[in-house]
């Protein structure tokens, strides 16, 4: 079997050079959903992580996950800021027959736009938080009963 690397997985489902296609984004988007419910269900078990060492990579992993997420959420705040400078189409869904349909479009994507950046932000600080947890972990060892590495 060969060997999988996260890279290697990510590049099947969203190709790093594109081209970008909404499905595809979506997918990566539904894949980190997965993987991290399925963290949360390896790292309940006890065995999964046998050293601190162990932790410290998992933690180091996520810090970096969530730097990204603080890029990834500030470029969709952006995306969507896009469209509320030039809202030629941009309808409210409950009231696109409506006159005030685009008032009540640009309403919802100016709060969906300071969301996501509220977002933005807490992603940012939990990884000022991983990253500071990183640092101590990785100062953690255990010993055995003679008191050996």
């Amino acid at each position: 079997m060969d060997r999988v690397t996260a890279r290697g997985l990510a590049e099947r489902v969203l190709r790093l050079d594109g081209p970008y296609q909404p499905g595809a984004l979506t997918a990566a988007a539904g894949l980190v959903a997965e993987l991290v419910r399925r963290l949360n269900r390896a790292t309940a078990d006890p065995t999964a992580l046998p050293q601190p060492s162990d932790v410290y990579h998992v933690v180091s992993e996520l810090a970096a996950a969530a730097a990204g997420l603080q890029q990834l959420l500030t470029q969709l705040a952006g995306r969507l800021q896009q469209w509320g400078t030039d809202p030629g189409q941009l309808r409210h869904a409950q009231h696109r027959q409506t006159r005030d349909s685009v008032e009540f479009a640009l309403l919802d994507l100016m709060h969906a736009t300071a969301d996501l950046h509220r977002a933005a932000g807490a992603a940012d600080a939990t990884a000022v938080a991983l990253r500071a947890a990183h640092t101590h972990i990785g100062q953690l060892t255990l010993v055995d009963a003679d008191g050996a590495r």
